[in-house]
């Protein structure tokens, strides 16, 4: 069994921590507590920001990059017709 000191790290991800649960070799109660500890050593502690939920897209429309992009579109079809 590899000791604290070993040169080897094992990564376990919540997934594999709940999979581990659900296949009985520790309970869920523990898992729980393992993965809620481990997010609390990941960002609390090491100042690291908090996983934010991705911006959502912004409405897509009429403005001056898409004329910008469709300009440049027609450029190059007026092009290659030539």
């Amino acid at each position: 069994m590899p000791t604290p000191d070993s040169e080897h790290e094992l990564s376990l991800s919540s997934s594999d921590i709940y999979l581990a649960a659900e296949q009985g070799v520790l309970l869920q109660s523990d898992a729980e507590r393992l993965v809620r500890w481990g997010f609390e050593q990941r960002f609390k502690r090491s100042g690291l920001a908090e996983p934010k939920a991705p911006a959502v897209e912004r409405r897509k429309g009429f403005n001056l990059v898409t004329v910008a992009y469709y300009f440049g579109a027609m450029l190059m079809i007026s092009v290659l017709r030539r």
